[in-house]
C-alpha cells in the first residue's frame, strides 16, 4: 500500500510541503489507508516523497509513529519510497523501518551506517 499520506501532485513531489487541516487529512486522505491496515491487515506500508507539516512523510513522527502505529495499532513494516528518506535520526525516530533508494551504493543510505549521513 502507498503512498502515506496526502500524495497528491507531481510538480515538486519531493519537496512539497501539504497543508491541509487535520480534519480534511482524516477524513479525505487517511480512511483508505485506514481500511487497508484495519479491514485488509496490510503487511507493508510505503511512505510518499512529499511533507506534510514540515517533515518529510517517511520522516514524520506524526504519520507513523501517532496515527499508524500508536491509534490504528498497526504492527506491519513500513518501506520509505525510493529516495524518500533525508535524515537519519528523523527516519529512525519516526519508525520507519526499511529505507529504500535509487543508488546502488548502498552505504550511501541514510539509515546504512548508524551516526552517519552520508549524503550531506
Amino acid at each position: 500500500m502507498k503512498h502515506f499520506a496526502a500524495n497528491n501532485q507531481e510538480t515538486q513531489r519531493l519537496w512539497v510541503d501539504v497543508k491541509i487541516d487535520e480534519k480534511a487529512l482524516r477524513e479525505i486522505y487517511l480512511p483508505a489507508f485506514y481500511d487497508a491496515v484495519k479491514e485488509g491487515n496490510s503487511y507493508t506500508i510505503m511512505g510518499a516523497y512529499n511533507k506534510i507539516y514540515g517533515e518529510h512523510c517517511c520522516e514524520s513522527d506524526f504519520l507513523l509513529n501517532q496515527i499508524l502505529r500508536k491509534e490504528w495499532g498497526y504492527e506491519g513494516v513500513v518501506i520509505s519510497d525510493w529516495g524518500g528518506v533525508h535524515d537519519t535520526e528523523k527516519a529512525a525516530d519516526s519508525g520507519l523501518d526499511i529505507e529504500m533508494s535509487v543508488t546502488d551504493h548502498f552505504d550511501g543510505y541514510y539509515m546504512a551506517e548508524r551516526g552517519k549521513s552520508p549524503r550531506r
